[in-house]
């Protein structure tokens, strides 16, 4: 029986080089948010690592804050169907489409017309007023976080993590990706 060797397994295929194309992709996110006029950090002139609690001045524009885990759960959502539509794929290049998605997600909810669509009032704890340069890199690194961490756990433990991190996100602050697309269609 002769065995037939997958060509996109081949080892006289160069690999793709995926850290430089990561780089890359961040450095497109860095300089569309600055021509977008986002703030490189926090206008408060510090910048925390975590930001613990929803404050309108503070609101990502810190490196990390509560909705930081709904990135690490895009991650891992992210990589969960790619790596079912694309079993084949190497972990690393589905990494790489994670933080292309990202950096997407990134420009696109930073524009203001996606701004708008949030609907928070200006007296809103949870406003939103856009990232910030520092706050956004932070969520595609959770984003890619996600994305590693659904690489090595089984189907279950990634849908397992996404709803906990939607619960504890929805309970923590009253937000997360439920209570987002119900605020964007007008419900809540």
């Amino acid at each position: 029986m002769m065995h037939v060797k997958d060509p996109s397994l081949s080892t006289f295929r160069m690999p793709f080089p995926v850290l430089p194309a990561m780089l890359v992709l961040l450095l497109v996110q860095v300089v569309a948010l600055h021509l977008m006029g986002r703030d490189a950090g926090c206008d408060c002139g510090w910048d925390v690592l975590w930001q613990r609690t929803p404050d309108p001045a503070h609101n990502s524009q810190h490196f990390a804050d509560p909705y930081s885990l709904l990135h690490f759960g895009f991650g891992v959502a992210v990589f969960s169907v790619l790596a079912l539509m694309r079993p084949l794929w190497r972990r690393r290049d589905l990494a790489l489409l994670v933080v292309f998605c990202s950096v997407v997600w990134e420009v696109m909810e930073n524009l203001p017309i996606v701004i708008d669509v949030f609907g928070y009032s200006a007296d809103d704890p949870l406003a939103y007023d856009g990232d910030s340069i520092l706050n956004s890199l932070g969520d595609t690194a959770f984003a890619l976080a996600g994305g590693i961490f659904a690489a090595f756990t089984p189907l279950w433990m990634a849908v397992l993590s996404i709803v906990a991190v939607e619960l504890w996100t929805s309970l923590s602050i009253g937000d997360g990706y439920v209570i987002g697309l119900l605020r964007a269609v007008g419900l809540v």
